[in-house]
């Protein structure tokens, strides 16, 4: 049996009787529940978005991941070449009917200053920030930066992105990672062992996904192969970099057996 830490989840008060007693007005057992599912989901959110942050250098070059920011990794591109670009002109290169979404999201993340009232789009704050970084360091290059800007906007917009531009990817390798890393910070050390058959019930039981084993292989597969997990055997285990970084960003609990 597994017991997870929720944190907080209700608070309880107490009334003195002045006989010496206290009366305790206890929550209706469904809206405990309820409370509780909502705790556990808000956890699982933040395991996500941490890992999303500590693994993605590994992750973007796995080509199902650059594929879906691909959009936004040309605009990125664009304004570091051009300083200034007219949104038509973004849209007619990309042909596609997110990248005024696309530019608005970035704009509100503070990544590119979008007037639309003159369909005129420029490098924001952010983007000029990360763009005097790789000026002044010579062993960056126009990779270099797109991946530096990425990985800031991920890091400042996980939600939205996933949420409001469903760029699901995002979340897609963490939660794989995290079939792993969930019960690895539950027990405290990266050094777990885990089956894949552990791993399949993390998923279906944490994220409600049923996954077929042959599945869970090609991800595991990719995984090992950026480094954020290991494989011993037929057993998972973690790196220490990458459950140092989840462990000091997340607000996971620990499980006990």
């Amino acid at each position: 049996m597994k017991f997870i830490n929720l944190g907080d989840v209700e608070t309880l008060y107490a009334e003195p009787t002045g006989e010496g007693y206290y009366t305790v007005e206890l929550p209706d057992r469904s809206e405990l529940k309820n409370s509780a599912q909502e705790r556990r989901s808000e956890i699982i959110g933040q395991l996500d978005w941490s890992t999303a942050k500590a693994i993605y250098d590994d992750v973007y070059q796995l080509n199902p991941v650059r594929n879906q920011l691909n959009s936004l990794i040309q605009i990125i591109r664009w304004l570091h070449r051009e300083p200034e670009l007219s949104v038509e002109r973004v849209d007619d290169i990309q042909r596609t009917d997110n990248s005024r979404e696309y530019l608005r999201v970035m704009h509100d993340l503070g990544f590119v200053n979008l007037d639309e009232e003159n369909d005129i789009v420029k490098p924001g704050g952010k983007m000029e920030g990360a763009e005097a970084k790789v000026i002044e360091d010579e062993n960056l290059d126009e990779d270099d930066f797109e991946k530096v800007v990425i990985g800031h906007l991920i890091k400042d917009g996980y939600n939205v992105l996933r949420d409001q531009l469903d760029l699901r990817m995002l979340n897609h390798f963490p939660k794989y990672a995290n079939s792993f890393y969930y019960t690895a910070l539950q027990r405290g050390t990266h050094e777990v062992h885990l089956d894949n058959t552990a791993l399949i019930e993390n998923l279906s039981r944490e994220w409600g996904e049923d996954v077929d084993p042959l599945q869970l292989e090609d991800k595991l597969n990719k995984l090992e192969e950026v480094g954020v997990i290991e494989r011993e055997g037929e057993y998972v285990t973690g790196k220490e970099d990458v459950y140092t970084s989840i462990s000091q960003d997340t607000a996971t609990g620990r499980v006990a057996d």
